[in-house]
C-alpha cells in the first residue's frame, strides 16, 4: 500500500498486466503532486518488498554527472534542461516553477561548463502539464527553445518555446520507418 497525499492506494502486482495498470495509475496520480510527494512515494516503494522487486533502477536511471560530461563532448548532441525533479509544472506556483526550470539550467551549466539554451517540458502536454506562465518563465530563464510532447510540425510561425514533437519509442528500424511514413501521410491539423 502507498500513502499519497493522505490517500492509501493498493494494487495487485501478480502479473505484467496488473503491474502495467499500477504504473499507469501512479503516473496519473504523481503528475498532480509536487517533487517532495513524489520522493516520498519512491521512498515508500523502495521499502516495500513486493514493489521493490519490480524497481529496475539501473535500467532506467538518470545519467551521472560524469556520464553527462562525457556525452556533452560529442558535437552531435545537445544536452537540454528538463527541470530538476521532472514535475508537472502546471500544478506548481510560479516561484516553484522558476526554481525547477532555472535550477536545472544552473546545474547543467555548472556541470558541463557551457550554456544550456534548450528546455523540454516534463510530460509535455500543453495546458495539462505546462501553461502560458510556464512558457514565460522558460523565456525569462534565458532558454531559446523548448519542446512539448504533442504531435505537430514546426513552421516559421511556431513559437520556439512551444515546439511540438513526435514521441519516438524504443522501436526497431522497421517500426520506426512505418511510424515515420504514417506521420508524413497524416500531418497534424
Amino acid at each position: 500500500a502507498l500513502n499519497i497525499s493522505g490517500h492509501v492506494y493498493r494494487w495487485q502486482l501478480s502479473n505484467v498486466s496488473q503491474r502495467q495498470q499500477a504504473y499507469h495509475d501512479l503516473m496519473k496520480i504523481l503528475t498532480g503532486v509536487d517533487a517532495n510527494e513524489v520522493e516520498s512515494v519512491l521512498k515508500q516503494m523502495r521499502g516495500c518488498r513486493t514493489m521493490s522487486d519490480y524497481l529496475v533502477e539501473n535500467d532506467y536511471r538518470a545519467f551521472t554527472i560524469n556520464e553527462l560530461q562525457e556525452l556533452s563532448t560529442c558535437d552531435l548532441i545537445e544536452i537540454g534542461a528538463h527541470t530538476r525533479n521532472h514535475v508537472n509544472l502546471a500544478v506548481l506556483s510560479p516561484s516553484a516553477q522558476f526554481e525547477e526550470i532555472q535550477g536545472c539550467r544552473h546545474e547543467l551549466e555548472t556541470w558541463l561548463e557551457r550554456e544550456c539554451t534548450s528546455f523540454s517540458y516534463p510530460f509535455g502536454f500543453p495546458n495539462l502539464h505546462f501553461d502560458n506562465e510556464s512558457v514565460e518563465i522558460v523565456r525569462k530563464c534565458g532558454y531559446r527553445r523548448a519542446c512539448s510532447n504533442h504531435a505537430g510540425w514546426t513552421t516559421w510561425r511556431t513559437n520556439p518555446l512551444r515546439y511540438p514533437r513526435y514521441l519516438v519509442r524504443d522501436w526497431d528500424g522497421e517500426k520506426f520507418q512505418r511510424q515515420l511514413m504514417q506521420w508524413f501521410a497524416n500531418p497534424p491539423a
